[in-house]
């Protein structure tokens, strides 16, 4: 039996086409999933494919529009040319298969979580599509970047894989195609692949027949050839340009693994994120999140922005303070400007309220991504979906915590209590 439908059988099979020469195999929530739930993108890493997400999918299937993909170069989907310089197994190449592939699905706007190689798209959608991704999980991973700057003995010998597969062709690709189990049980299960019965079985059985098919194990490798080459280069020209992640970020490694051992995975990522975008925390597990630790996976608490609206009969207070925070960064880093001439706040933001709420005129309200909110205000003209309720106290945090605006000095027109929102997945 096909592990594909046994492991999924409520989820629908796609082939997406998202370049004349390259197809992305899909698996998708079914049809009666209700249009309003939040799509999510689950990308894998090697040496796997979309059957990583089997004991997570099922926490989620009632609540998101699920779409796991197989990568270029993995499991059912397209092994197309690298190219001489291999970047058709870049991130930027993987990341517009990505965006492709949800086009095609009628998602504008998504979620994204990726695991190991898949993070790395993850990264690279925020980067380079930020218009798409509404938030981001990465699993057991630090920027490709910090990791090549930072290699040392202690890294070469514990990710020895990294500068075995960049070798030039066909050197790894036969060595790999010849011992196949061997591989999976070592990399995956540890010596003598002690550690495999956390797996799947017929998962392990499909990593193992993949590892052992000439042309998969080829688009592995120059994915990790990719690696070491245009995306490194790439991650330069964000840095010297100024790319960053603006979304929030949700990191998660596990405690036994080398990320936990030899980097600070919440420093690393916050180099490359907008201030105050990224949460995170390890996980009682090895690498293979998704497999090994699925439910602490669904359950991670996180604190990332929640929107926060508010209709005020008096807010001349806010220009200074406000202005004051816009310039020193501790607002949201998405908002250059806040005045109260029109109240203007960052219109990219503005458009996803108005889409995301139906809002007529956000403009006349005052709005601001704010972390750990005890209260979410919303305008009065949404009280009839609401159960009315009037703080006597309501405060909007900054990213730092530090107070931005408190009612005491104006009065709130409407107030709804917070929607609770315990993980990731619930955001």
């Amino acid at each position: 039996m096909d592990p594909y439908t046994t492991l999924y059988p409520t989820l629908t099979p796609h082939t997406i086409p998202v370049t004349p020469t390259v197809s992305l195999h899909a698996l998708t929530s079914p049809p009666t999933t209700p249009h309003n739930n939040p799509p999510l993108l689950l990308l894998h890493g090697f040496p796997q494919n979309l059957l990583i997400w089997h004991r997570l999918a099922p926490h989620l299937t009632s609540t998101h529009s699920l779409v796991l993909l197989d990568l270029r170069g993995y499991g059912k989907s397209s092994k197309p040319a690298g190219g001489a310089d291999h970047a058709g197994y870049g991130k930027s190449a993987m990341a517009a298969d990505c965006a492709a592939a949800m086009t095609a699905l009628g998602h504008a706007r998504f979620d994204v979580c990726g695991h190991d190689r898949g993070a790395r798209v993850a990264h690279r959608l925020c980067v380079g599509y930020p218009e798409r991704v509404r938030k981001a999980l990465v699993l057991d991973v630090a920027p490709t970047l910090a990791m090549y700057e930072r290699t040392d003995m202690a890294f070469a010998r514990a990710y020895w894989h990294w500068f075995f597969l960049i070798q030039d062709a066909p050197l790894p690709e036969g060595l790999m195609v010849g011992g196949a189990r061997g591989w999976i049980e070592n990399t995956m299960g540890g010596p003598g692949g002690a550690g495999l019965g956390t797996f799947d079985a017929a998962c392990v059985e499909s990593y193992v027949g993949q590892m052992g098919d000439a042309e998969t194990v080829h688009g592995m490798c120059e994915d990790y050839r990719a690696a070491a080459g245009i995306d490194l280069e790439e991650a330069r020209e964000d840095v010297a340009e100024g790319r960053k992640i603006a979304c929030p970020l949700r990191v998660l490694w596990g405690k036994k693994g080398v990320i936990e051992a030899q980097f600070d995975a919440l420093a690393e990522w916050r180099k490359v994120s907008e201030e105050g975008v990224v949460s995170g925390e390890s996980v009682d597990c090895g690498h293979y999140i998704p497999e090994e630790a699925p439910d602490a996976l669904h359950s991670s608490s996180i604190n990332i922005t929640r929107i926060v609206i508010v209709s005020v009969s008096n807010a001349s207070i806010l220009t200074r303070p406000a202005a004051e925070y816009a310039r020193d960064g501790s607002m949201s880093p998405h908002t250059p400007e806040i005045t109260y001439a029109g109240l203007t706040v960052a219109v990219k933001y503005w458009n996803d309220l108005r889409e995301e709420r139906q809002l007529q005129n956000p403009e006349s309200h005052l709005g601001v991504y704010s972390w750990n909110q005890d209260i979410e205000c919303l305008p009065s003209m949404l009280g009839l979906f609401f159960l009315p309720y009037y703080p006597p106290h309501v405060r909007l945090l900054t990213p730092r915590n530090d107070v931005w605006w408190d009612s005491s000095q104006a009065s709130v027109s409407f107030a709804a209590p917070r929607q609770s929102a315990s993980s990731f997945f619930q955001l």
